[in-house]
């Protein structure tokens, strides 16, 4: 039987090239940029967040849980890092804050003390963003922690930041911030072996210092809530 190749075909199957052996290697994937690294961190996040309180029962089932977020800290703030000049950064920053905070919370994790990624991540969210016109959710986040670091963003905001919408939004924060603190605090006084609890431990740091000019505001905003 003949099998050879007409001519009139002959030019075409030179345009399309040999055929591709089967096991030809794809093109390599293209990386991912920093926002899809940050998406891929939160929803890692979220997941262990999730396993932890509805699957994890004993602490046999919760510890790997809790190394596992423990590692996404440090990632976050490599990747505001790597990329300073991108939103992004800012939002690994407060992502790296909002860990810290579940942390303290939600666990019974003994925490970092002065040298912990959520501490570094407020002093740098203060260095490079504290005039950003998107501090807004950094400020909501805050108002969930008791730490001295927490209250003296939220005071920094209000006192620094040119953007009236973001001053607005660090005073009502820190009123809440406050109030907060003012309910764990008396919760401490009636029941005093709440104290151990770590979630209760960063509820008793003393408060930051208060900027100079801010103090007649952060006063009204404390009175009215």
């Amino acid at each position: 039987m003949d099998v050879s190749i007409p001519r009139a075909l002959a030019p075409l199957l030179l345009l399309l090239g040999p055929p591709l052996a089967s096991g030809a290697e794809e093109p390599p994937e293209k990386p991912a940029t920093p926002a899809e690294e940050l998406q891929a961190l939160v929803k890692e996040f979220f997941e262990a967040a999730r396993i932890y309180s509805y699957t994890g029962t004993t602490d046999e089932e919760r510890t790997p849980v809790l190394a596992r977020v423990e590692k996404l800290q440090p990632r976050l703030l490599q990747l505001a890092a790597k990329n300073p000049r991108d939103p992004v950064a800012l939002d690994a920053l407060v992502q790296a804050v909002t860990l810290e905070l579940w942390f303290e919370n939600n666990t019974t994790h003994p925490c970092w003390g002065e040298d912990s990624p959520g501490r570094k991540a407020i002093a740098l969210l203060l260095r490079d963003h504290i005039r950003d016109d998107k501090l807004g959710e950094a400020c909501r986040r805050m108002a969930y922690g008791f730490s001295r670091e927490c209250e003296g963003f939220l005071r920094a905001a209000l006192e620094m930041n040119p953007h009236q919408e973001v001053q607005a939004l660090a005073c009502l924060r820190l009123a809440q911030c406050l109030h907060a603190r003012q309910q764990k605090l008396d919760l401490i006084r009636e029941q005093p072996e709440m104290r151990n609890r770590n979630s209760t431990k960063s509820a008793i740091c003393p408060p930051a210092r208060r900027p100079g000019k801010s103090k007649a505001r952060t006063r009204t905003a404390s009175d009215s809530s």
